[in-house]
Protein backbone atom coordinates (compact mmCIF):
# COMPACT_ATOMS: atom_id res chain seq x y z
CA UNK A 1 0.00 0.00 0.00
CA UNK A 2 2.77 2.60 1.08
CA UNK A 3 4.92 1.64 -2.11
CA UNK A 4 1.57 2.48 -4.41
CA UNK A 5 0.79 5.89 -2.54
CA UNK A 6 4.58 6.19 -2.97
CA UNK A 7 4.51 5.69 -6.89
CA UNK A 8 1.12 7.83 -7.12
CA UNK A 9 2.88 10.49 -5.26
CA UNK A 10 5.74 10.64 -7.97
CA UNK A 11 3.71 10.18 -11.13
CA UNK A 12 1.53 12.95 -9.83
CA UNK A 13 5.09 15.59 -9.18
CA UNK A 14 6.71 14.42 -12.60
CA UNK A 15 3.09 15.25 -14.12
CA UNK A 16 2.69 18.52 -12.42
CA UNK A 17 6.10 20.36 -12.61
CA UNK A 18 5.97 20.62 -16.43
CA UNK A 19 2.55 21.37 -16.24
CA UNK A 20 2.52 23.94 -13.37
CA UNK A 21 6.28 25.11 -15.25
CA UNK A 22 4.65 25.54 -18.57
CA UNK A 23 7.37 23.26 -20.06
CA UNK A 24 4.73 21.48 -22.20
CA UNK A 25 4.00 24.76 -23.93
CA UNK A 26 5.16 26.81 -27.46
CA UNK A 27 8.69 28.68 -26.90
CA UNK A 28 7.02 31.72 -27.46
CA UNK A 29 9.99 34.00 -28.58
CA UNK A 30 11.80 32.85 -31.40
CA UNK A 31 13.63 34.47 -34.44
CA UNK A 32 12.23 32.20 -36.59
CA UNK A 33 8.35 32.92 -35.99
CA UNK A 34 9.52 36.80 -35.88
CA UNK A 35 8.39 37.14 -39.65
CA UNK A 36 8.51 40.40 -41.72
CA UNK A 37 4.48 40.37 -42.53
CA UNK A 38 3.95 41.55 -38.81
CA UNK A 39 5.75 44.36 -39.32
CA UNK A 40 4.83 45.57 -42.33
CA UNK A 41 2.66 48.91 -41.52
CA UNK A 42 5.97 50.07 -38.55
CA UNK A 43 9.08 49.44 -40.94
CA UNK A 44 10.32 48.71 -44.45
CA UNK A 45 12.06 45.31 -44.74
CA UNK A 46 15.10 46.21 -44.85
CA UNK A 47 14.71 47.84 -41.54
CA UNK A 48 13.14 44.86 -40.20
CA UNK A 49 16.44 42.65 -41.16
CA UNK A 50 18.37 45.20 -39.99
CA UNK A 51 16.86 45.20 -36.50
CA UNK A 52 16.11 41.72 -36.39
CA UNK A 53 20.18 40.83 -36.85
CA UNK A 54 20.44 42.96 -33.79
CA UNK A 55 17.96 41.93 -31.10
CA UNK A 56 19.85 38.51 -32.10
CA UNK A 57 23.18 40.09 -30.58
CA UNK A 58 24.42 38.99 -27.38
CA UNK A 59 23.91 41.10 -24.23
CA UNK A 60 25.61 41.41 -20.91
CA UNK A 61 23.36 38.95 -18.27
CA UNK A 62 21.30 38.36 -21.62
CA UNK A 63 19.35 41.66 -20.22
CA UNK A 64 18.98 42.74 -24.09
CA UNK A 65 18.61 46.26 -23.15
CA UNK A 66 17.48 48.21 -26.48
CA UNK A 67 14.87 50.32 -27.82
CA UNK A 68 14.25 51.34 -31.20
CA UNK A 69 12.50 54.05 -32.55
CA UNK A 70 11.39 54.02 -36.76
CA UNK A 71 12.25 57.42 -38.31
CA UNK A 72 11.51 57.02 -41.75
CA UNK A 73 11.32 54.57 -44.42
CA UNK A 74 15.63 55.30 -44.54
CA UNK A 75 16.40 55.90 -40.73
CA UNK A 76 15.95 54.34 -37.08
CA UNK A 77 17.69 55.20 -33.87
CA UNK A 78 18.65 52.77 -30.83
CA UNK A 79 17.91 53.92 -27.84
CA UNK A 80 18.81 51.73 -24.03
CA UNK A 81 16.06 50.48 -21.87
CA UNK A 82 16.94 51.69 -18.87
CA UNK A 83 14.33 49.11 -17.15
CA UNK A 84 16.89 46.73 -17.83
CA UNK A 85 20.00 48.55 -15.83
CA UNK A 86 21.49 46.28 -13.06
CA UNK A 87 22.38 48.81 -10.31
CA UNK A 88 24.64 46.25 -8.00
CA UNK A 89 26.79 44.62 -10.33
CA UNK A 90 26.57 47.17 -13.30
CA UNK A 91 25.95 50.34 -11.35
CA UNK A 92 28.09 52.67 -14.18
CA UNK A 93 26.06 50.61 -16.91
CA UNK A 94 29.32 49.80 -18.82
CA UNK A 95 27.95 46.35 -19.17
CA UNK A 96 24.55 47.98 -20.69
CA UNK A 97 26.46 49.89 -22.74
CA UNK A 98 28.62 47.27 -24.29
CA UNK A 99 25.38 45.78 -25.03
CA UNK A 100 24.55 48.40 -27.45
CA UNK A 101 27.71 47.69 -29.23
CA UNK A 102 26.75 44.43 -29.67
CA UNK A 103 23.73 45.40 -31.55
CA UNK A 104 25.15 48.62 -33.49
CA UNK A 105 28.01 45.46 -34.87
CA UNK A 106 24.94 43.09 -35.91
CA UNK A 107 23.18 45.93 -37.00
CA UNK A 108 26.42 47.01 -39.49
CA UNK A 109 27.36 43.13 -40.26
CA UNK A 110 23.85 42.22 -41.33
CA UNK A 111 24.02 45.08 -43.72
CA UNK A 112 26.79 43.63 -45.44
CA UNK A 113 25.17 40.28 -46.20
CA UNK A 114 22.12 42.54 -47.47
CA UNK A 115 24.24 44.35 -49.24
CA UNK A 116 23.35 47.56 -48.35
CA UNK A 117 25.08 50.83 -47.00
CA UNK A 118 24.44 52.31 -43.90
CA UNK A 119 25.56 54.82 -42.17
CA UNK A 120 25.83 55.10 -38.28
CA UNK A 121 25.55 58.35 -36.48
CA UNK A 122 26.65 58.58 -32.45
CA UNK A 123 25.08 61.47 -30.19
CA UNK A 124 27.71 63.86 -28.68
CA UNK A 125 26.76 62.39 -25.37
CA UNK A 126 24.09 59.59 -23.94
CA UNK A 127 21.84 61.79 -21.33
CA UNK A 128 20.74 58.90 -18.89
CA UNK A 129 17.69 61.51 -18.05
CA UNK A 130 16.09 60.63 -21.05
CA UNK A 131 13.64 57.49 -20.79
CA UNK A 132 15.18 56.46 -23.64
CA UNK A 133 18.84 57.59 -24.06
CA UNK A 134 19.85 57.74 -27.57
CA UNK A 135 22.78 55.83 -28.26
CA UNK A 136 22.83 55.80 -32.31
CA UNK A 137 21.10 56.75 -35.55
CA UNK A 138 21.17 54.27 -38.77
CA UNK A 139 20.57 55.96 -42.19
CA UNK A 140 20.44 53.28 -44.80
CA UNK A 141 21.05 53.53 -48.33
CA UNK A 142 20.29 51.32 -51.46
CA UNK A 143 18.07 48.30 -51.45
CA UNK A 144 18.37 45.10 -49.26
CA UNK A 145 19.95 41.71 -51.71
CA UNK A 146 16.60 39.35 -51.22
CA UNK A 147 18.61 36.53 -52.00
CA UNK A 148 20.92 37.40 -48.79
CA UNK A 149 17.78 37.98 -46.37
CA UNK A 150 18.30 34.87 -44.13
CA UNK A 151 19.32 36.80 -40.58
CA UNK A 152 20.49 34.57 -37.86
CA UNK A 153 21.60 34.47 -34.45
CA UNK A 154 24.67 36.07 -33.20
CA UNK A 155 24.78 35.42 -29.43
CA UNK A 156 28.19 34.59 -28.09
CA UNK A 157 28.11 31.55 -29.96
CA UNK A 158 29.75 31.67 -33.26
CA UNK A 159 27.76 30.84 -36.05
CA UNK A 160 29.75 27.95 -37.07
CA UNK A 161 27.19 26.79 -39.72
CA UNK A 162 26.20 30.16 -41.22
CA UNK A 163 27.42 29.95 -44.75
CA UNK A 164 26.78 33.70 -44.99
CA UNK A 165 29.59 33.65 -42.53
CA UNK A 166 32.19 33.21 -45.60
CA UNK A 167 34.84 35.11 -44.13
CA UNK A 168 35.55 33.34 -40.89
CA UNK A 169 38.63 31.10 -40.57
CA UNK A 170 39.78 28.90 -37.55
CA UNK A 171 41.24 30.20 -34.86
CA UNK A 172 45.14 30.91 -34.46
CA UNK A 173 47.56 33.52 -31.81
CA UNK A 174 48.44 34.72 -35.28
CA UNK A 175 44.54 35.53 -36.86
CA UNK A 176 43.32 36.64 -33.16
CA UNK A 177 46.39 39.04 -33.10
CA UNK A 178 45.50 40.48 -36.49
CA UNK A 179 42.00 41.07 -35.78
CA UNK A 180 42.61 43.16 -32.85
CA UNK A 181 45.21 45.39 -34.52
CA UNK A 182 42.36 46.88 -36.60
CA UNK A 183 40.95 47.74 -33.33
CA UNK A 184 43.64 50.60 -31.88
CA UNK A 185 41.55 52.41 -29.72
CA UNK A 186 41.05 49.93 -27.40
CA UNK A 187 44.07 47.27 -26.14
CA UNK A 188 43.84 43.99 -26.07
CA UNK A 189 46.53 41.69 -24.02
CA UNK A 190 46.39 38.43 -24.70
CA UNK A 191 46.85 35.29 -22.15
CA UNK A 192 47.52 32.01 -23.09
CA UNK A 193 50.10 28.67 -22.69
CA UNK A 194 52.01 29.49 -19.54
CA UNK A 195 50.23 32.36 -18.23
CA UNK A 196 46.66 30.62 -18.06
CA UNK A 197 46.51 28.66 -15.03
CA UNK A 198 47.88 31.81 -12.33
CA UNK A 199 44.89 33.75 -14.54
CA UNK A 200 41.96 31.57 -14.17
CA UNK A 201 42.99 31.83 -10.10
CA UNK A 202 42.08 35.94 -10.81
CA UNK A 203 38.82 35.09 -12.50
CA UNK A 204 37.97 32.52 -9.87
CA UNK A 205 38.56 34.95 -7.22
CA UNK A 206 36.47 37.02 -8.62
CA UNK A 207 33.79 34.31 -8.77
CA UNK A 208 34.29 33.84 -5.23
CA UNK A 209 33.84 37.38 -4.01
CA UNK A 210 30.99 37.82 -6.35
CA UNK A 211 28.96 34.75 -5.13
CA UNK A 212 29.64 35.11 -1.48
CA UNK A 213 27.47 38.90 -2.57
CA UNK A 214 24.54 38.59 -1.26
CA UNK A 215 23.00 41.59 -3.00
CA UNK A 216 24.72 40.56 -6.49
CA UNK A 217 23.30 36.93 -6.40
CA UNK A 218 20.07 38.45 -5.27
CA UNK A 219 19.64 40.60 -8.47
CA UNK A 220 21.60 37.82 -10.36
CA UNK A 221 18.83 35.41 -9.20
CA UNK A 222 16.13 38.39 -9.99
CA UNK A 223 16.96 38.13 -13.79
CA UNK A 224 16.99 34.35 -14.03
CA UNK A 225 14.38 32.28 -16.10
CA UNK A 226 14.09 28.74 -14.92
CA UNK A 227 10.88 27.79 -16.17
CA UNK A 228 9.20 27.90 -19.66
CA UNK A 229 6.65 29.85 -18.14
CA UNK A 230 8.90 32.75 -17.05
CA UNK A 231 11.11 32.94 -20.67
CA UNK A 232 7.83 33.54 -22.79
CA UNK A 233 6.87 35.92 -19.73
CA UNK A 234 10.20 38.04 -19.32
CA UNK A 235 11.43 37.39 -22.88
CA UNK A 236 14.98 37.91 -21.02
CA UNK A 237 17.28 37.04 -18.47
CA UNK A 238 19.68 34.20 -18.25
CA UNK A 239 18.94 30.15 -17.77
CA UNK A 240 20.42 27.32 -17.43
CA UNK A 241 22.61 25.62 -20.39
CA UNK A 242 24.25 22.50 -18.79
CA UNK A 243 21.08 20.48 -18.65
CA UNK A 244 20.14 18.63 -21.52
CA UNK A 245 16.19 17.81 -22.65
CA UNK A 246 14.07 15.80 -21.32
CA UNK A 247 15.33 16.78 -17.68
CA UNK A 248 15.51 20.59 -18.61
CA UNK A 249 11.31 20.07 -17.61
CA UNK A 250 12.27 18.93 -14.23
CA UNK A 251 15.54 20.20 -13.42
CA UNK A 252 15.28 23.72 -13.92
CA UNK A 253 11.75 24.32 -12.53
CA UNK A 254 12.85 22.71 -9.44
CA UNK A 255 15.91 24.26 -9.14
CA UNK A 256 14.07 27.78 -9.29
CA UNK A 257 12.03 26.84 -6.84
CA UNK A 258 14.43 26.00 -4.35
CA UNK A 259 17.62 27.95 -5.07
CA UNK A 260 18.02 30.76 -2.24
CA UNK A 261 21.20 33.33 -2.70
CA UNK A 262 24.06 31.40 -0.79
CA UNK A 263 22.85 27.94 -2.62
CA UNK A 264 23.05 30.25 -5.82
CA UNK A 265 26.22 31.50 -5.14
CA UNK A 266 28.14 27.93 -4.75
CA UNK A 267 26.57 26.58 -7.92
CA UNK A 268 27.95 29.73 -9.71
CA UNK A 269 31.42 28.81 -7.76
CA UNK A 270 31.01 25.29 -9.30
CA UNK A 271 30.18 26.14 -12.50
CA UNK A 272 32.88 28.48 -13.19
CA UNK A 273 35.18 26.02 -12.39
CA UNK A 274 34.04 23.76 -15.10
CA UNK A 275 33.91 26.21 -17.45
CA UNK A 276 37.82 27.53 -17.10
CA UNK A 277 38.43 23.69 -17.92
CA UNK A 278 37.42 24.57 -21.24
CA UNK A 279 38.98 28.07 -21.98
CA UNK A 280 42.25 28.36 -23.47
CA UNK A 281 42.71 32.00 -24.27
CA UNK A 282 41.75 35.14 -23.02
CA UNK A 283 41.76 38.89 -23.71
CA UNK A 284 42.10 41.22 -21.51
CA UNK A 285 40.84 44.89 -22.82
CA UNK A 286 41.38 47.87 -21.34
CA UNK A 287 41.90 51.64 -22.07
CA UNK A 288 42.76 55.04 -20.35
CA UNK A 289 39.77 56.65 -18.55
CA UNK A 290 37.42 54.46 -20.70
CA UNK A 291 33.93 57.15 -22.06
CA UNK A 292 30.68 55.92 -22.64
CA UNK A 293 31.58 55.61 -26.65
CA UNK A 294 34.42 53.78 -25.82
CA UNK A 295 32.00 50.92 -24.27
CA UNK A 296 30.06 51.07 -26.91
CA UNK A 297 33.09 50.25 -28.91
CA UNK A 298 33.96 47.63 -26.77
CA UNK A 299 30.54 45.65 -27.58
CA UNK A 300 31.00 46.34 -31.01
CA UNK A 301 34.61 44.30 -31.06
CA UNK A 302 33.29 41.40 -28.70
CA UNK A 303 30.54 40.89 -30.77
CA UNK A 304 32.59 41.10 -34.70
CA UNK A 305 35.08 38.88 -32.84
CA UNK A 306 32.21 35.95 -32.55
CA UNK A 307 31.60 36.30 -36.16
CA UNK A 308 34.88 36.18 -36.92
CA UNK A 309 36.33 32.26 -36.10
CA UNK A 310 34.24 29.17 -37.14
CA UNK A 311 35.75 26.93 -34.50
CA UNK A 312 35.83 29.30 -30.72
CA UNK A 313 33.04 30.98 -29.36
CA UNK A 314 33.55 33.56 -26.94
CA UNK A 315 32.51 33.98 -22.83
CA UNK A 316 32.80 37.18 -21.19
CA UNK A 317 33.97 37.40 -17.81
CA UNK A 318 32.55 40.26 -16.09
CA UNK A 319 33.27 39.67 -12.45
CA UNK A 320 36.72 41.76 -11.93
CA UNK A 321 34.94 44.93 -13.35
CA UNK A 322 32.01 44.73 -11.41
CA UNK A 323 32.62 47.15 -8.34
CA UNK A 324 31.83 44.83 -5.25
CA UNK A 325 33.43 44.97 -2.10
CA UNK A 326 36.95 43.48 -2.48
CA UNK A 327 37.28 43.02 -6.43
CA UNK A 328 38.21 46.45 -6.94
CA UNK A 329 41.80 45.18 -5.03
CA UNK A 330 41.33 41.93 -7.31
CA UNK A 331 41.29 44.31 -10.40
CA UNK A 332 44.19 46.28 -9.49
CA UNK A 333 46.47 43.14 -9.22
CA UNK A 334 45.69 42.20 -12.30
CA UNK A 335 46.36 45.41 -13.95
CA UNK A 336 49.46 45.68 -12.47
CA UNK A 337 50.67 41.50 -12.96
CA UNK A 338 49.75 42.24 -16.53
CA UNK A 339 50.68 45.49 -17.21
CA UNK A 340 47.15 46.77 -18.37
CA UNK A 341 46.69 50.53 -20.22
CA UNK A 342 44.32 52.40 -17.80
CA UNK A 343 41.02 50.93 -16.90
CA UNK A 344 40.13 47.13 -17.41
CA UNK A 345 36.88 46.97 -19.58
CA UNK A 346 36.08 43.61 -20.13
CA UNK A 347 37.68 39.96 -20.32
CA UNK A 348 36.82 37.63 -22.27
CA UNK A 349 37.88 33.79 -22.41
CA UNK A 350 37.76 31.40 -25.69
CA UNK A 351 36.45 27.75 -26.20
CA UNK A 352 36.23 25.12 -28.71
CA UNK A 353 33.17 25.32 -30.35
CA UNK A 354 30.60 22.92 -28.59
CA UNK A 355 26.82 22.73 -28.89
CA UNK A 356 24.82 23.77 -25.57
CA UNK A 357 21.52 23.49 -24.54
CA UNK A 358 20.85 27.44 -23.94
CA UNK A 359 17.22 28.36 -24.76
CA UNK A 360 17.99 32.09 -26.13
CA UNK A 361 15.32 34.11 -24.31
CA UNK A 362 14.64 36.79 -27.40
CA UNK A 363 12.52 39.46 -27.99
CA UNK A 364 10.04 40.34 -31.01
CA UNK A 365 10.63 42.76 -32.70
CA UNK A 366 7.25 45.02 -32.19
CA UNK A 367 8.16 44.34 -28.54
CA UNK A 368 11.43 47.28 -28.57
CA UNK A 369 9.64 49.26 -30.86
CA UNK A 370 9.07 52.90 -29.33
CA UNK A 371 7.17 55.88 -30.57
Amino acid sequence: MIFIIFISVLFIFFLSVPLFSGDFSEREYLLTNDVYDTESSLMTETQYNLIKAGISSSSGHNMQPWKVRILNETSFSLHIDKEKELAVIDPENTQLLMSQGTFIASVIHESEILNVQIAVLYPEEIDFSEDYPLVATFTISGTMNPENADTTSGATVNLIDNAINENQVDFSNEALQSFLSEYIDIHSTIINEDSIVDFQSYLLNGTVIESQNQSAMEEMLSVFRFSRKEKNEYRYGLSLNTIKPPFQFYAESFIGWTTTWDSFGKSSITQFEKRLEHEFTYIIFSKENPSFQDYIEMGFLMQMLSYKFSNVYLRPAAQLIEPLEGMEELNQEVVIEYHLTGTMMMIVGLQEYQDTFHESIRHHIQDIIIE
